[in-house]
């Protein structure tokens, strides 16, 4: 009976643990330096392995730096000065297709982040104060500022796009 207990206690905190992760729409897994998460309208000083949230604002001070592990498992690299708020993160695993399956959304304010998805190439989109980038490659950097969006493409396609129009970006 006791083996019996342990274990079903065991399985319900593993479930638990899985929920709990899953519910959060990224995790810290290294920062340096000046980091600040905006949760509710209440300003934090950044943790390691600390949760992060749909509609959490992170931001890097001077010399600083954070890395965020998305739901989705992308990675994302926010350099000193730089801004993001995540809008949406798709979960870790793909639900049965119900039409429209939706996009990993951020919100980049200011400064340069690199990203490096996986899994699901083309499901993330970059909201930036000239522009937005659909992202349909693997591994990127973007910098953005009040009137300029500059990507860097290490692998895929990504599209740029504002009022003016798109453009279709590829690695030579």
């Amino acid at each position: 009976f006791t083996l019996f207990f342990l274990g079903f206690f065991l399985i319900s905190s593993l479930s638990l643990h899985a929920a709990q992760i899953e519910k959060a729409a990224g995790r810290i897994v290294s920062l340096m330096g000046n980091v600040n998460i905006v949760h509710g309208g209440t300003t934090l000083s950044a943790k390691p392995f600390q949760n992060l949230d749909i509609g959490d604002v992170i931001t890097t001070g001077a010399n600083s730096r954070v890395a965020i592990l998305l739901r989705d498992e992308s990675l994302i690299k926010l350099n000193s000065n730089s801004q993001v708020t995540i809008k949406n993160v798709l979960p870790i695993i793909k639900p049965v297709s119900t039409g429209e399956e939706g996009k990993t959304q951020i919100k980049q304010d200011t400064g340069e982040m690199w990203v490096r998805t996986k899994n699901r190439p083309g499901k993330m989109e970059i909201d930036t104060k000239s522009g937005s980038a659909a992202i349909r490659g693997t591994e990127f950097n973007i910098s953005a500022s009040e009137n300029k969006t500059l990507i860097t493409l290490v692998n895929g396609v990504a599209e740029l796009s504002n009022s003016l129009g798109s453009v279709l970006i590829a690695q030579n």
